[in-house]
């Protein structure tokens, strides 16, 4: 063999390994592809409202439910409950009507939120009831 073929032939076997593993890494980070070890998980939440706009005013969300599915290490998703998951929806400076608003998710744990469905819920915010 030619002597430029076997110089340093660690170091070029080495650098071939070590881009074929970057590579894999970024296909399967760009197909989805996880190597990590964890736990899937779905669950239905109920829809909060922030951000009240009149504490006399009557607002409806539908669907007032979402499914939101959750991904994390196997001993953190095992004790995860709906109540550990914030859904909700600002409402702040809205006033009497229908809006379509973005569901949004909140965990203090070490949780990825894989999807939620729906994306979006309707707000229906109905003029201020009489109190008699």
């Amino acid at each position: 063999m030619s002597k430029w073929l076997i110089h340093n032939i660690k170091i070029k076997i080495l650098s071939v390994v070590l881009a074929l593993i970057i590579w894999l890494y970024f296909f399967a980070a760009r197909e989805g592809i996880s190597f990590t070890a964890g736990k899937i998980k779905k669950m239905d939440i109920i829809v909060e409202v922030l951000g009240l706009p009149l504490s006399t005013s009557s607002i409806r969300i539908v669907p007032n439910c979402i499914e939101v599915t959750v991904k994390g290490p196997a001993r953190i998703i095992s004790f995860l409950s709906p109540e550990d998951l914030k859904v909700f929806v600002e409402v702040k400076g809205l006033v009497k009507g229908q809006y379509t608003l973005p569901v949004r998710v909140y965990t203090g744990n070490r949780v990825e939120i894989i999807s939620k469905n729906p994306r979006t819920v309707t707000a229906i915010i109905d003029s201020p009831s009489l109190i008699k």
